[in-house]
């Protein structure tokens, strides 16, 4: 939710036999019910929740209603081939990430990485093997994040993440690590071994109120492109 009144933990919903209660989790701003802020309630159908300036509305689904939502929200924000977020859904988050590191004065790192070489093996042995070795790559990016932190396939072949709090060290560190994995990692397709490797750039700043995400990305591709440019298979940090 993209609203910088928002803590990042701010509110709970928290199901009983028959009924559901809201907690605020001591946040900033406070959480409101029908105009009255709570500590904890009991809420009912169609009660208005207020947290920042977004409004929420309690409702009650059937199952199949539910499931069918939950069908649209992947359908809009799931990227249909790896299973991780699209772009549009990782631009949403990150934004909300950016607001809560222009609150909390905190350090933002943007990691973008793509396969090497992926045309060459989309002609050499195939689309669908291409599209085996991206759910692979995505997998292997996947098990390498932490809960608070964001992966999504941002185009074709190539994969961003964002990291919350990490330094630059301690980010080449995680870069080089899941270079190495996808170096060693035996990508096969029809019983053919398809040798793979990845470029990784990556942009680490601290957050300041004129900083965009734009220019955050930008930086971290252009060190991407520097990466590709330097032979491949390595990792190139975005200057100051």
């Amino acid at each position: 939710m993209p609203d910088p009144k928002i803590s990042r933990q701010h509110c709970a919903f928290i199901r009983y036999p028959g009924y559901i209660v809201i907690a605020d989790l001591n946040s900033t701003n406070g959480t409101f019910v029908n105009g009255k802020r709570i500590q904890k309630q009991r809420i009912d159908l169609l009660d208005r929740v207020r947290v920042g300036d977004l409004y929420l509305k309690i409702d009650y689904k059937r199952f199949i209603e539910a499931r069918s939502e939950e069908e649209l929200y992947q359908a809009a924000n799931i990227d249909a081939l790896t299973g991780i977020l699209n772009r549009n859904a990782f631009m949403m988050r990150a934004q909300q990430e950016l607001a809560f590191c222009k609150r909390a004065d905190a350090r933002m790192t943007i990691v973008m990485c793509d396969a090497d070489h992926f045309k060459q093996k989309n002609d050499t042995y195939g689309h669908l093997a291409g599209d085996q070795i991206l759910r692979e790559l995505a997998n292997i990016l996947g098990a390498e994040m932490r809960e608070e932190d964001l992966v999504a396939r941002y185009g074709g072949e190539e994969f961003i993440m964002l990291l919350r709090e990490s330094s630059v060290a301690a980010s080449v560190a995680w870069a080089e690590r899941i270079r190495l994995t996808v170096m060693n990692h035996s990508f096969r397709f029809q019983n053919r071994y398809i040798p793979t490797t990845i470029s990784i750039g990556i942009c680490s700043r601290p957050i300041d109120p004129f900083l965009t995400l734009e220019a955050i990305i930008q930086a971290a591709d252009d060190a991407l492109y520097l990466a590709k440019k330097n032979g491949r298979n390595r990792v190139e940090v975005a200057g100051d």
